[in-house]
């Protein structure tokens, strides 16, 4: 009778495994598979951290430029968006109305302004291996055509820019300066005043300075961290 119950069982589970061999098989997949969640979730959330650290570090730059900022050119003729860090220059402090030639009192401006606004960018490593571009650009109202504008905005940028490298002699980081900027005309399509009176007109007419942060210095300390633990291959 023993013989024949342990021939039935053997028919019933052919390769031996009790019902106990069976689950203990299942709960050791189940932990590996937790396991693997486990292992990239740590990895989730240390790519979120070091994300979140890098952006409060370009935070931090960012707002220690914007102090300098509104510290050392205050006395000029400009506005200092304290948000952005970017510099508005009225259109009379550079130039006549609806002319690109610099005036000469717009000259005198930039050889004061540029040294001190290079100093600030690009004195400090930490700042200057933050930024990615500076960038000139010419603003207008909207009285005429986009076309007009956007020549008229678009030379007076590069009005600025030529007379940088062309006639300011000497000034701090000027290679490191000429190799950031660019030179853009917006004509009338960012207004931050209202075109519908004299004055908001006038204001709109204007040369934007405007630095602009890496954005891959955000997730550069993520990819650092992953090399070191040799799970990149795993994270592409």
């Amino acid at each position: 009778m023993r013989t024949n119950n342990i021939t039935h069982h053997l028919e019933e589970n052919p390769y031996g495994l009790s019902i106990g061999d069976l689950m203990a098989s299942l709960l050791l997949i189940i932990m590996l598979v937790l396991s693997s969640v486990m292992l990239r979730l740590e990895v989730f959330l240390e790519q979120k951290s070091s994300q979140l650290e890098a952006i409060d570090e370009q935070e931090i730059i960012k707002r220690n430029i914007i102090e300098k900022l509104i510290e050392k050119l205050s006395e000029y003729d400009v506005k200092i968006d304290q948000q952005t860090g970017v510099i508005l220059i009225k259109e009379g402090v550079l130039f006549d109305f609806g002319k690109y030639a610099i005036k000469p009192s717009g000259e005198d401006f930039l050889k004061k302004f540029i040294p001190e606004y290079t100093n600030i960018l690009l004195s400090d490593p930490e700042v200057r291996r933050q930024i990615s571009q500076i960038i000139i650009e010419g603003h207008t109202d909207n009285t005429g055509t986009y076309e007009s504008n956007l020549e008229l905005s678009l030379n007076r940028a590069k009005s600025v820019a030529n007379y940088i490298f062309s006639n300011i002699n000497s000034f701090p980081y000027k290679l490191e300066f000429q190799g950031l900027l660019s030179a853009n005309g917006r004509s009338f399509v960012e207004p931050r005043y209202t075109n519908d009176t004299l004055e908001g007109r006038a204001s709109n007419r204007r040369v934007e300075f405007k630095f602009r942060l890496k954005d891959w210095d955000m997730v550069d300390p993520v990819n650092k961290k992953l090399q070191e633990r040799k799970w990149i291959s795993d994270q592409s």
